[in-house]
């Protein structure tokens, strides 16, 4: 999935604890049981990789 269809139109930052607050709702909402899988964001500090288990960002 792309977690940035779930920001506004323009915004193109994203660090892990933004990240977290996406997840916690996709997972809350009913949407995912879990999500699980790895990419990078984009966020002030530049790319970073990211890894996500049972739904909270990990790394």
């Amino acid at each position: 999935m792309n977690v940035y269809d779930c920001l506004s139109p323009g915004s193109f930052t994203l660090g892990p604890p933004q990240l977290q607050t996406i997840l916690d709702h996709l997972a809350g909402s009913g949407w995912y049981d879990r999500i699980d899988g790895h990419g990078r964001v984009l966020s002030a500090r530049g790319q970073q990789p990211v890894e996500l288990r049972d739904s909270r960002v990990v790394r």
